[in-house]
């Protein structure tokens, strides 16, 4: 530890104190007796010599701020913090997931003592593999620091933007020590993939609409990457999508004239016009096309119940698996279960009349199922 001289300029670094100057009166072993200057008035305390620094070492003060985040395991602040000190250079953002790998190892190591921590983490920083441009970003930290004195004690005042970017940080910082290295995202690509596959041959969607759904799931898969490595990634699955539309277009030219999705889509219209809200591929849970069929409710005239089917079955169908259709009335109390049974049967009684199959065994308890059958929705754009 430094020692310092009596009537020496400090900086208290932990403490009541902690971010004012002083002057030492006194010192009795490893304490010090220094005189500070705090909100207008002067104070004398008593600091452990660990917890000063020569006056003006704001670093220090940056780095005993980081050694109390990470010996109370406060991980998402010390993400926020550091990332309130660093700008928006790629590297900087580099720089910032190696800390997490460090400060992570740092809190789970219980060996590792207080007074050692700040050395070990920039020995696990070195094992990470820091490059010299990450150095050049951890020193404009402490020049951050030292340029705003007291404030880097301040809570951080964070845009919304910033916060969210410090998250995301700590996210990705998560998937590379999982990975041991830069995180593979095969599985990532393999679910958008599947995806576009069911998209395109579902027959749901203009190409302009499956598009934009595309665009916004591979920039939610790697949200943590950077702008261009995310614009590879659309370029990429954009074209896969055209690839796999005009080959959807071209099949669609030697289906039957009349395949079993058109005599869905006529069944689904003639039962709307009885009264039964009649949906396809509405939302992508049994919750999600409940609320599409109360949201369209107010469109069918007399309308008294509904019948649908989501994503999640159309997954399975153009899979050919057959169909699963979700039925209910919209009678209240001891009234429901009747209306409902009875709203069954003539959905079903609809589909035969239109030449489509079902299975339902006549209860509340199982959905109406249609066997399988060649997936054949055609789109007119």
């Amino acid at each position: 530890m430094e020692e310092f001289e009596i009537g020496a300029k400090v900086l208290v670094l932990w403490g009541a104190n902690r971010g004012n100057e002083g002057t030492v009166r006194g010192r009795s072993g490893a304490r010090y007796s220094v005189e500070v200057e705090a909100s207008g008035r002067v104070v004398t305390t008593t600091v452990r010599d660990k917890d000063l620094a020569p006056a003006g070492n704001w670093a220090a003060l940056g780095r005993a701020k980081l050694d109390h985040f990470i010996a109370r395991r406060e991980r998402a602040e010390l993400f926020v913090w550091w990332a309130n000190h660093l700008g928006d250079a790629p590297k900087d953002a580099a720089a910032l997931i190696e800390l997490a790998r460090a400060s992570r190892a740092w809190v789970e190591s219980q060996a590792a003592s207080r007074s050692s921590r700040r050395d070990q983490w920039h020995a696990r920083l070195a094992a990470a593999g820091a490059t010299a441009e990450d150095k050049v970003a951890f020193e404009r930290v402490w020049q951050a620091l030292e340029a705003e004195a007291n404030d880097a004690l301040a809570p951080p005042r964070l845009e919304p933007e910033v916060r969210e970017a410090a998250h995301r940080l700590m996210e990705r910082a998560q998937r590379v020590e999982r990975a041991g290295g830069e995180p593979s995202y095969d599985r990532e690509r393999e679910h958008i993939a599947n995806t576009l596959d069911v998209s395109v041959r579902s027959g749901y969607g203009t190409f302009d609409e499956v598009r934009a759904q595309l665009v916004e799931q591979v920039r939610g898969e790697f949200r943590l990457e950077e702008a261009e490595t995310i614009a590879t990634e659309v370029t990429h699955f954009e074209a896969l999508l055209e690839r796999g539309w005009a080959t959807q277009q071209q099949a669609q030219q030697g289906w039957p004239e009349r395949t079993t999705n058109d005599r869905l889509d006529a069944a689904f219209e003639t039962l709307n016009a009885r009264g039964i809200v009649a949906l396809q591929d509405a939302g992508y849970t049994m919750s999600d096309g409940w609320e599409d069929i109360a949201a369209a409710r107010g469109d069918i005239r007399g309308a008294w119940g509904g019948v649908f089917f989501h994503r999640q079955d159309v997954e399975r169908a153009v899979d050919g698996a057959g169909l699963m259709l979700a039925f209910g009335a919209f009678a209240d109390g001891p009234a429901h279960e009747a209306e409902s049974l009875r709203l069954a049967r003539e959905v079903c009684e609809v589909l035969a009349q239109h030449e489509v199959a079902t299975e339902w065994d006549g209860t509340l308890g199982k959905r109406i199922s249609i066997p399988p059958f060649a997936w054949q929705k055609r789109r007119y754009d």
